[in-house]
């Protein structure tokens, strides 16, 4: 069913990058949502960001728990993985240019402020070779992709509405930036 990861954990890991954490765990239970749906179009790939969360938990001495049963990538958010975002005491939010190519993690993100808003949910967001201002105004490549994605989804004017409040509002946290080298 789930995995612990922690600062033991192997470097081998699923392609799909998202995560839940266990209600069990103590006061700092992360849970990680990301996303890099396509890497392998890329010209110019990213690392997996999974990894960058994993780097980071490891850094902060964090565990959590990954359900991979749950992590198909598909178009609706298990309750379970909802139900686990709510117990949850923090959430890392990883950026990546292609992150808002899946509709499943714009609604996990969503859920996510909704928590934020509601119940306190820590947010923790990182900008992975992405500026914030990027995420919050929906511009460059980051908006073009978004505007691609939802070209191809939806017309459904309250649901992007609610997607884009959750970038905006995401990105006005105070939280990481990973520049690219040059």
């Amino acid at each position: 069913m789930g995995k612990e990861k922690n600062s033991e954990s192997s470097s081998s890991m699923p392609n799909l990058t998202s995560g839940t954490i266990s209600p069990s765990l103590q006061q700092m239970d992360p849970h990680p949502q990301l996303f890099d749906p396509e890497p392998e179009r890329d010209p110019d790939p990213e690392p997996d960001p999974e990894l960058i969360s994993e780097f980071l938990f490891k850094m902060l001495e964090l565990k959590f728990l990954k359900d991979d049963n749950e992590l198909h990538g598909g178009d609706h958010i298990s309750k379970s993985l909802l139900r686990a975002i709510e117990e949850s005491k923090i959430s890392l939010i990883v950026f990546s240019k292609n992150y808002v190519n899946s509709r499943w993690c714009l609604d996990e993100l969503k859920k996510i402020m909704k928590c934020y808003r509601t119940i306190g949910l820590k947010v923790v967001p990182v900008f992975y070779h992405l500026e914030p201002s990027k995420v919050r105004h929906q511009t460059g490549d980051f908006g073009k992709l978004f505007q691609s994605f939802l070209n191809k989804i939806s017309n459904e004017e309250q649901l992007v509405q609610s997607w884009r409040e959750a970038l905006r509002h995401a990105a006005n946290i105070k939280g990481f930036e990973i520049l690219k080298s040059r």
